[in-house]
């Protein structure tokens, strides 16, 4: 029988996830598959891999609002604070890329 594990939100107490207990096989199977995903990310061509960061970070920004409130809900930080994570999120991506770009130049 799995154990149910939910999330609350600090503000009112409601439901923000609720899901059930990872048994160690399944936490074993998950960890070979990021092994496994790792690997083939290293053979992804740089460009690639760079304008799949590129997409994330738009994906963030466009959706920030939504994420804002998520974060705010979750961790009942301010609205400006989780908007802050937010922008740095999106920026990270983008720091990401030209370090990678840094990297790659040497």
């Amino acid at each position: 029988m799995s154990t149910e594990i939910k999330t609350t939100s600090p503000i009112d107490d409601s439901i923000v996830w609720r899901g059930t207990e990872t048994t160690s096989q399944q936490v074993n199977d998950t960890i070979e598959r990021a092994r496994i995903a790792g690997e083939a990310w290293r053979r992804v061509d740089p460009r690639q891999r760079e304008q799949i960061v590129r997409d994330y970070g738009q994906y963030i920004d466009a959706n920030r609002d939504e994420i804002t409130k998520l974060i705010t809900r979750e961790v009942g930080k301010l609205p400006w604070d989780a908007a802050g994570e937010v922008n740095a999120a999106v920026a990270k991506a983008e720091i990401s890329i030209g370090a990678f770009g840094q990297r790659r130049s040497r």
